[in-house]
């Protein structure tokens, strides 16, 4: 058994030998622990997680919390493990939330592919996804910009073949030709030619106004008043279609920013099964640094109460 006079001798070298000074002696002592046991393992999980990141966060660690010795080492690399799985809860819990995320839109679309077959009441939805009602409106938009432009354009200015067949036709309908398979012969459109109205690429604006003065001819039309009207009633329909599908673009795009807001936390019995489990790290983490901190104030020589220990005995009968 020790005297008196050793256990004096064995605190005062204790106080005057403090660890290693350098970064490098430092580094080489955090290193003693690592050869045994289960902190011999980095809890690094493939795929998932980075070697070189949990390195980094160890030798933080370890810097930070200063061990000396075999013991402290091993309390400063449990405290490292603790903190990397807390670190994992959180990596967690985001990578859930974006998944839930990414999955929003197509959850979505499948609720609006169902609306197609069992909403027999108000029929199937006009757009199965916002991209649909986008697209939508910048078509309507450029049919709208090429309009405006047929109206300003000169007499041998170029015309887009899908404007002037959506003119022609609404003449058509407007001038009183019924059915689809009307022709009118248009002065300047090859007679011979295979292609549909929105297939041909030699329109100009002259023959789009000629074509136009065609079919009120056949139909006993003023030509002017048909071209007005034509225009006028295809601009109508044109903004009503872009603003139906703007409407709808609107509607999906507030569905789904409540549907991801209510999706940003995970459902309740998952959030309180990782609060359960971030709860038990925690407290692991806590009591890591409480005995290693105990453990370098006894080093240096301060006073440290002993530990407080409290035994539980419950009676399944109370």
């Amino acid at each position: 058994m020790a005297t008196p006079a050793q256990i004096a001798a064995n605190r005062a070298n204790s106080r005057s030998s403090s660890g290693p000074k350098t970064l490098a002696g430092k580094a080489a002592s955090a290193q003693n622990a690592r050869t045994h046991g289960l902190l011999s393992t980095a809890p690094v999980v493939p795929n998932l997680e980075r070697a070189e990141d949990w390195e980094a966060h160890r030798a933080a660690t370890i810097e930070d919390l200063a061990p000396v010795g075999y013991v402290e080492t091993l309390w400063a690399e449990r405290a490292s493990h603790l903190l990397w799985r807390l670190g994992r809860v959180a990596r967690y819990e985001h990578e859930q939330a974006v998944i839930r995320q990414d999955t929003m839109e197509s959850d979505f679309v499948r609720g609006q592919r169902d609306a197609v077959f069992f909403d027999v009441l108000t029929g199937p939805p006009d757009y199965l996804t916002p991209g649909e009602a986008e697209a939508d409106v910048d078509l309507a938009d450029e049919s709208l910009r090429d309009l405006d432009a047929l109206q300003n354009a000169a007499a041998g200015e170029a015309v887009d073949a899908n404007t002037a067949n959506n003119v022609l036709v609404k003449a058509g309908e407007l001038a009183g030709k019924r059915g689809e398979d009307w022709t009118v012969e248009i002065p300047g459109f090859p007679p011979e030619s295979d292609l549909d109205w929105d297939e041909w690429p030699g329109w100009t604006a002259t023959l789009v106004r000629g074509g136009v003065a065609a079919i009120a001819q056949d139909e006993e039309k003023e030509a002017a008043s048909l071209w007005t009207t034509t225009v006028e009633a295809l601009r109508f329909e044109l903004q009503a279609r872009r603003d139906k599908a703007q409407a709808e673009l609107d509607g999906m795009t507030r569905t789904l920013a409540r549907q991801r807001a209510s999706q940003l936390l995970a459902p309740p019995e998952e959030l309180e099964m990782l609060a359960r489990h971030e709860t038990g790290i925690e407290r692991a983490l806590w009591r890591t640094i409480h005995e290693l901190e105990r453990r370098q104030e006894r080093r240096r020589g301060g006073y440290v109460p002993a530990a407080v220990a409290v035994d539980v005995a419950l009676d399944p009968g109370a």
